[in-house]
C-alpha cells in the first residue's frame, strides 16, 4: 500500500471539486461564459475550477452559492 500524502490528499480533492462544479454547469446546459458574467468570477478561473487546478477555497464557495448548492464531505479509506 502506497503512502497518502498531503499533496495527494489536497490535489485529488480539488479535481474532485472541480468535476463536481463541472457537472453541476453541464447538468444546467450553463456555457462558460455565462456563469462568468453571472457568478461575477472570470472565466479562466472557473474553468481553472473545473479542472481542478484553482485551489482557492473562497472562490469555490462563490460559485456553491452561485449554483444554490451544499457541500457534502465523507471520508472514505483508500484502496
Amino acid at each position: 500500500m502506497t503512502e497518502i500524502t498531503k499533496s495527494h490528499i489536497r490535489s485529488t480533492f480539488f479535481k474532485e471539486l472541480g468535476q463536481a462544479l463541472w457537472l453541476e454547469r453541464r447538468n444546467q446546459r450553463q456555457k462558460l461564459c455565462k456563469v462568468a458574467v453571472r457568478s461575477h468570477l472570470p472565466q479562466g478561473l472557473i474553468d481553472n475550477m473545473e479542472r481542478g487546478t484553482s485551489t482557492e477555497i473562497h472562490h469555490f464557495f462563490k460559485l456553491f452559492a452561485f449554483y444554490q448548492k451544499k457541500i457534502k464531505i465523507t471520508l472514505i479509506d483508500e484502496e
